[in-house]
């Protein structure tokens, strides 16, 4: 039986809430993940999976994109889970960060219940599609200072030094907060903290366009939550590392190759607000089953997807024309 929708006592007694949020606090320090002692004895030893599930739920309700006591593995959370990956990965070497495991195995700590497809207590982690969040946790994420508390807790007490950094720069947390380095200019913290901004330009670009390429409109997610879309930057990083999301389109990997190659670039005109597509198509020689694909698209207006709330810079794309594009 899953956890009803009535509203929660917590919400009507604010002593009692202050009590449940320091034993939701607690509970957040042991989540008992997987650990290898051969990486260390502090908080390197521990599996990376729960902790980043929690970090990812907690940074969809601060953006009110989980509305409701319900978490689905939507798009929008599994890119959210998955672009740590490159914080973690040269620690905890997996292929994958398989969401699923995490959202089946965190019931044991009473934050939530997970589903099947069919609605039923899932039976084993293969089987999980969303959880019922238990009132008292849900009410306690609508707290700004509770979710505040729950990211300072969940990154100091699972991941090491430079991954909290990282972090911090991931989910645009204050890195003060998060842990203070005497030298904080020293080689591993810069490129700590970049590894951070690349992952949230990555997710900030892929939700913003909805999962879907501005170029030619396809989006594929497999079931497991891989998604065929690429974060492209309009003007190249090594030259001005602007990581910032207007500085971003999504698109597939063939045309993002094509994008940083200069065979194809982006118009703006401010009177119409209009983004079209400009094609060099004397710089290239194409042919395949499918036709002269990026030939056609030229004059095209760039694809902008339902749901889609990003628009690239027109300064950047402006930069692009001139200094990229061979057209």
């Amino acid at each position: 039986m899953f956890w009803g929708r009535e509203s929660n006592p917590l919400s009507r007694h604010p002593h009692l809430a202050y009590n449940r949020f320091i034993k939701l606090l607690s509970t957040l320090q042991k989540l008992n993940p997987a650990s290898n002692r051969k990486l260390g004895c502090g908080p390197e030893r521990f599996a990376p999976h729960k902790p980043l599930l929690l970090l990812s739920i907690i940074d969809l309700v601060e953006h009110h994109l989980i509305t409701a006591p319900e978490v689905i593995l939507s798009p929008t959370l599994r890119v959210r889970f998955q672009s740590f990956a490159p914080i973690v990965s040269p620690r905890w070497r997996t292929s994958r960060l398989d969401i699923r495991y995490p959202l089946y195995y965190l019931k044991t700590q009473g934050l939530w219940l997970p589903k099947d497809a069919q609605g039923r207590a899932a039976r084993a982690p293969e089987s999980v599609q969303s959880a019922d969040l238990h009132p008292e946790f849900w009410t306690a994420l609508q707290d700004p200072s509770f979710r505040r508390s729950a990211r300072l807790i969940l990154i100091t007490t699972y991941f090491p030094a430079l991954e909290q950094l990282a972090l911090a720069e991931a989910l645009g947390l204050s890195t003060v907060d998060i842990l203070q380095h005497r030298n904080s200019n020293s080689e591993k913290t810069q490129a700590a903290r970049q590894t951070g901004r690349s992952a949230r330009f990555r997710y900030e670009v892929l939700s913003g366009y909805s999962f879907t390429c501005a170029l030619t409109g396809r989006s594929l997610t497999t079931a497991s939550g891989s998604i065929m879309i690429e974060a492209a930057h309009i003007k190249p990083f090594r030259l001005t590392k602007d990581n910032d999301p207007t500085n971003g389109l999504a698109l597939t990997p063939d045309a993002h190759w094509a994008f940083d190659e200069g065979l194809w670039s982006i118009s703006y005109a401010g009177y119409s607000k209009e983004y079209r597509v400009r094609v060099a198509t004397h710089s290239f020689v194409e042919s395949g089953p499918g036709g002269k694909w990026l030939s056609e698209m030229h004059d095209r207006p760039l694809v902008f997807a339902q749901k889609t709330t990003l628009r690239p810079n027109p300064s950047a794309c402006s930069d692009h024309q001139a200094q990229i594009f061979l057209g």
